[in-house]
């Protein structure tokens, strides 16, 4: 967790060369506290940053991220994978059991998943119901 606003900057640009807004800083705090965040912002206003600049405070944890465009998460895979963080794009031609384990033991800081996984595949419950995940 960041120690201050500063630190949370400095880290910003540093990995991702931006420098943070405010509604972002207190959205990555919020975060970092433990404590849920629902950010309503327009399209390029660097919502996404928020949870990604959480990647540079928590190492041993997952980010799950929700888009119901395949391309956008590819990009997000792409963009994390030149930064150096770990990232999987759960897409139908690659959900085996083991890519479920894989998640389950957080080989991934960030796993991106359809609507559509989430609720027809009953893996995904069973991962959020798995006690070394959660």
């Amino acid at each position: 967790m960041p120690d201050s606003d500063e630190e949370a900057q400095e880290q910003a640009q540093i990995v991702w060369g931006v420098r943070l807004c405010l509604w972002q800083l207190k959205a990555v705090r919020t975060i970092l506290k433990g404590q849920d965040v629902l950010t309503i912002a327009p399209t390029g206003a660097g919502k996404t940053l928020v949870y990604w600049l959480v990647l540079a405070f928590v190492k041993d944890g997952c980010i799950i991220v929700v888009t119901p465009l395949k391309d956008l998460g590819s990009q997000f895979k792409a963009e994390l994978k030149a930064k150096g963080f770990s990232a999987l794009n759960v897409t139908g031609n690659i959900v085996t059991d083991e890519v479920y384990k894989e998640i389950a033991l957080l080989k991934y800081h960030v796993v991106i998943f359809s609507p559509e996984s989430m609720v027809k595949d009953h893996r995904f419950n069973d991962l959020l119901n798995n006690q070394t995940f959660m």
